[in-house]
């Protein structure tokens, strides 16, 4: 469903886009009102009618005294002030659900002002929350951020009496994410833009680099999305891009292509839609993924007892960006070994499983398979984290099916998407019950 919507907006956009190209208007701030008005038109058309939403212009304040510069286009609840004879509003920041910041064309000093811009919006979020008047009564729903926390640290978290327990740089990794989850989703979205994925992604770097070193520059500072033309980089924090991660290290950013980077949008703002009204149903088929590549990645460590981002840059050479001519590839579930399948088979029974216990090591040695590199690989699998010595899932759905061919296969199917991919594969006879 998401990508059938996408295309038909991204239609209409680039068919209003390009009349707006032949209006010959030459007025810098008239020609950014005309773009903006065409964003909001059209993500006015992507949001559900029955929450009460709306997409507006104008300011953020905290409440206190605060206001972020003006904005382009946001997607709120609630109610705002209108600011009298402009059809312009003041919307306070818990209210406001996903900012985005338009440009006609996406280059350097107008990618770095867009940056700017939007860690004012994240600022003035920061600044109502340190204050202690952020709404008590809010409690949103943090499965998808425990989920997360376990795919990037390899740990367990299942509630926030949980946090106490943790090492200073686990807690930064959880901290992120909550304030992703808390805080509004910040877009920068150009029409045109950069003629390269490596030209884009040096851009980018150039931005960061010369924001490095200054506080609050963390992982939640940064926009969760830039569309530059055909490019966009999206940011791997759960909600919904899973990240990539290799204990402790996370890839936070990764830079992409799209025919229609409207998508990436629209998978942002639904994904938080449906964690805050249990809106469901939206992800059709869903059996294609996103071909990506590695942008930033971040390691959290401890310097004078407080946490720090440690922050890595990759940079692909341009033909090996440019030879990944696929803008997407088949999804597939995560193929497991016979003890792999064992463990998850206990799981799934309701089992505990921990790696002490003298039948597992047993069962291991048998099999000459090394305890630390089976835990390794558990883990690596996203979908278990450790609690203390124990294993244990960190799914919704999880199901494990044997295939015909006698490889067996696990994912989370909370969404019906290994159910999906079993069927499109072997057709609708095929037994997808969960097997343990």
């Amino acid at each position: 469903m998401i990508r059938t919507v996408a295309d038909l907006l991204h239609e209409l956009m680039q068919r209003e886009a390009a009349k707006l190209d032949e209006v010959a208007v030459k007025h810098g701030p008239t020609i950014g009102d005309m773009y903006e008005g065409l964003t909001q038109h059209v993500l006015s058309r992507a949001v559900p009618s029955e929450f009460g939403l709306r997409v507006v212009s104008g300011f953020i304040e905290d409440g206190l005294g605060s206001f972020s510069g003006e904005i382009d286009c946001m997607l709120v609840s609630g109610k705002g002030k209108a600011i009298p004879y402009t059809g312009k509003y003041v919307w306070h920041t818990k209210d406001v659900i996903a900012v985005v910041e338009i440009k006609k064309s996406l280059y350097g000093q107008d990618l770095a002002d867009a940056f700017n811009h939007l860690a004012d919006v994240k600022n003035v979020e920061r600044r109502y929350i340190d204050s202690g008047q952020a709404d008590a009564s809010r409690s949103p729903d943090l499965t998808l951020v425990y989920r997360t926390f376990g795919q990037i640290t390899g740990k367990t978290v299942s509630s926030l009496q949980d946090f106490a327990r943790l090492p200073l740089a686990d807690r930064a990794v959880f901290n992120a994410l909550v304030s992703e989850r808390l805080g509004s989703i910040r877009v920068i979205f150009g029409y045109r833009g950069f003629r390269s994925e490596k030209n884009f992604r040096d851009s980018l770097h150039e931005v960061i680099q010369r924001k490095s070193g200054k506080a609050g520059l963390g992982i939640a500072g940064f926009p969760h999305l830039v569309v530059s033309g055909e490019y966009a980089l999206v940011k791997a924090n759960g909600l919904p891009y899973v990240p990539f991660a290799v204990p402790p290290e996370w890839h936070f950013y990764c830079s992409t292509r799209a025919s229609n980077p409207l998508i990436f949008l629209l998978e942002l703002i639904w994904t938080r839609l449906g964690e805050d009204y249990s809106l469901g149903g939206l992800w059709g088929e869903d059996l294609e993924e996103d071909v990506v590549h590695a942008f930033l990645s971040a390691r959290a460590r401890v310097r004078d007892e407080r946490p720090t981002w440690e922050i890595t840059y990759h940079d692909w050479p341009k033909d090996v960006l440019r030879s990944t001519s696929a803008l997407v590839k088949p999804w597939e579930p995560t193929y497991l070994d016979n003890e792999q399948a064992a463990v998850f088979s206990a799981l799934l029974r309701g089992n505990e499983v921990d790696v002490r216990q003298p039948e597992l090591l047993a069962f291991l040695a048998e099999r000459r398979a090394d305890i630390d590199q089976f835990i390794a690989s558990m883990v690596a699998t996203q979908l278990v984290a450790l609690n203390g010595t124990r294993i244990e899932l960190i799914t919704e759905r999880c199901k494990i099916i044997p295939l015909p061919d006698g490889r067996i296969v696990v994912a989370d199917d909370n969404t019906g998407r290994l159910t999906r991919w079993v069927i499109a594969k072997y057709g609708d006879g095929f037994d997808t019950e969960p097997r343990s």
